[in-house]
């Protein structure tokens, strides 16, 4: 399924960047309770300044997903982004923002409103996934 631009709504959401763990591939997730926030962290959206399209892999809420899968690409110009699963679990929601079209949400908030996916992990055992003061003294630029 593909998205393109439209107008839209707002979603308001608080996460505190301190509580989210990040992939090797720069996505994120928030742990809140039994689901888990997720998105595209910042540092992969360097010198992406808009997005043209994207392109989800076909899931919808209630899906299962497996750690690693490519949930959707974003699309900027010639460049491709994937988004991938931090974790395995289900999908609970897509952020409205991606149908909607309010994409900008993505690249300027992409940690904050331009979260991508609400799931419920199979597990918390993130052992894989770099805590967030590690991530960002260890990969993202300075």
């Amino acid at each position: 399924m593909t998205f393109n631009k439209s107008n839209s709504i707002y979603i308001n959401m608080t996460i505190i960047s301190n509580q989210l763990f990040y992939t090797k591939e720069h996505d994120w997730i928030l742990f809140t309770g039994t689901a888990a926030f997720t998105g595209i962290g910042r540092f992969k959206l360097t010198g992406i300044p808009g997005i043209d399209n994207i392109a989800l892999f076909g899931y919808k809420p209630g899906d299962a997903i497996e750690e690693g899968a490519i949930l959707l690409n974003l699309h900027y110009r010639e460049y491709t982004i994937p988004v991938f699963a931090p974790v395995a679990g289900m999908l609970l929601e897509v952020n409205p923002i991606v149908e909607k079209g309010l994409w900008d949400l993505i690249v300027k908030e992409p940690e904050q409103e331009g979260w991508l996916f609400k799931v419920a992990p199979l597990q918390k055992d993130n052992g894989h996934l770099l805590s967030s003061v590690f991530y960002k003294e260890r990969l993202a630029p300075r």
